[in-house]
């Protein structure tokens, strides 16, 4: 198969279970806004930003090793069984010490939900585990069918703990633990990983080359933290937690888009570096890059487009109808950061996971500092503001930077029509005339069409195709 054919192939086995989630997760906002008080889902909402921020922490991201080292297990002389039992060693002693000091520091942290922090993280962490090891065994079917099961519990479990028993905060906390321990489950029996488990194949070694990968990744990854989720934390400090449930529901759109962007990221990743080494490496990275930002921007468009029409429908408490000023501001922060994630496949296959930390880490001090300065006098708008800063800096950086190891061609056209269909949608979005908002739609749908129309020529011959065959074979 192609490498463009397999691309495609392994997308679409990870996206049919991420958007079946994402769909039943849209269908539930309704109930989330309804049945809690924006205090509540605030609160629900930091305690899943500290978790964010606690889990690279407690395992070191070393699943993140164990995925690189089984994709090219050649170039280490490494078997699977080492891989295995050495990442796993080192994430239940790392889990093991964060229980131990959770229960030294709780008594002295006043909050009535700090007690699930530990299930939840362990869960947490194996999931994460379990879904790296099967990328890195070439099994994009089950990594998808894991995120399915966990997410597909967790979100009927939400339903039913908060529609049926009235648990509230509680019941979406319990069952984010049960989703990812059956997620986790299914992924331990199906890859087998009981067969790949032996303390004898211990290797300090190979441990410290997994944590020599991974631990540069940490800073990274803290400093996505600090720009995605510090606005949280700085809200509900300043606002209250109301305001972060607020935030949390503006921000709930964007994230559906980020969610799209990691479906392709994970096949992307892995074809990116199968293929690094090819000669026509600057050609073929610069026509997918080019193609998946036209794509993004047309999701962004057409989101644009289409949320002043079903907003009301989707959001039926007025406690949270303020949100709707602010997506748009994150849906362009998602794109730019869309940009700087399709640039890291560059440091991933190069192996230089330290170079990713210093656009991240400049990135994060800019949300920081901008979201301090702005927030007394802009409120929620200080939020989005500085994360679409910052976003758009780690992007200028990116691009900057990869020209030491990739010659990426730009095409100025796409960018500046995209940034035409952007303002223009902009506008529509928050006109008070329906009329306008309809026409902003009509508009974003044929702006995509022309910015997409071979790709849009190709999707509708091959299914002109399929058709033909599926009349021949009747």
């Amino acid at each position: 198969m192609s490498r463009g054919g397999s691309l495609v192939k392994n997308t679409a086995i990870v996206a049919l279970g991420k958007i079946c989630t994402q769909f039943v997760g849209f269908l539930l906002l309704p109930l989330y806004t309804t049945l809690l008080s924006a205090e509540e889902y605030g609160t629900v909402d930091l305690f899943s930003t500290y978790l964010s921020l606690v889990l690279p922490l407690a395992t070191l991201m070393v699943e993140q090793g164990a995925f690189r080292f089984l994709v090219t297990p050649e170039e280490e002389n490494i078997t699977k069984e080492k891989v295995v039992t050495n990442s796993l060693t080192v994430i239940l002693v790392l889990n093991s010490l964060f229980i131990l000091l959770g229960f030294l520091f709780f008594p002295y942290y006043n909050n009535e939900y700090k007690y699930f922090l530990m299930p939840m993280l362990v869960s947490a962490s194996l999931l994460n585990w379990c879904m790296q090891l099967a990328r890195g065994f070439r099994k994009l079917s089950l990594y998808s069918l894991g995120s399915v099961i966990s997410v597909g519990i967790q979100l009927l479990l939400n339903a039913f703990f908060i529609a049926g028993l009235g648990l509230g905060v509680r019941g979406m906390l319990i069952a984010s633990a049960i989703g990812n321990i059956c997620g986790t489950g299914f992924l331990f029996l199906r890859l087998r990983l009981f067969s790949f488990l032996n303390m004898h194949a211990f290797d300090r070694g190979l441990c410290k080359k997994m944590l020599a990968y991974s631990v540069p990744l940490i800073p990274n990854t803290l400093s996505f933290w600090i720009i995605d989720s510090s606005d949280r934390v700085i809200v509900n400090y300043f606002l209250g937690s109301s305001a972060n449930g607020i935030l949390a529901v503006s921000h709930k759109f964007s994230q559906a888009l980020q969610s799209i962007f990691y479906i392709f990221s994970v096949a992307w990743y892995d074809m990116g570096i199968a293929h690094w080494k090819d000669q026509d490496r600057d050609a073929y990275f610069s026509k997918i890059a080019d193609t998946v930002f036209r794509g993004f921007a047309s999701l962004c468009v057409l989101m644009l487009g289409c949320l002043p029409l079903v907003f009301s429908l989707l959001i039926r408490n007025e406690e949270y109808l303020s949100a709707y000023n602010t997506i748009p501001i994150y849906i362009l922060a998602v794109l730019f950061n869309i940009i700087v994630g399709l640039l890291g496949i560059v440091y991933i296959a190069e192996k230089r996971t330290k170079e990713i930390t210093k656009t991240t880490v400049l990135a994060g001090v800019v949300n920081v500092a901008a979201h301090l300065a702005m927030i007394k006098a802009l409120g929620l708008f200080a939020a989005a503001l500085s994360t679409m800063t910052a976003y758009f800096c780690a992007m200028i950086i990116r691009l900057i930077d990869i020209k030491k190891y990739l010659k990426l061609k730009i095409y100025i056209r796409h960018v500046l029509f995209i940034g035409f269909m952007l303002t223009v949608n902009g506008v529509c979005f928050f006109s008070s005339h329906m009329t306008v908002k309809i026409l902003g739609l009509g508009f974003a749908v044929i702006c995509v069409f022309l910015l997409n129309r071979d790709s849009c020529r190709k999707v509708l011959s091959y299914v002109m195709r399929f058709l033909s065959k599926s009349k021949t074979h009747a």
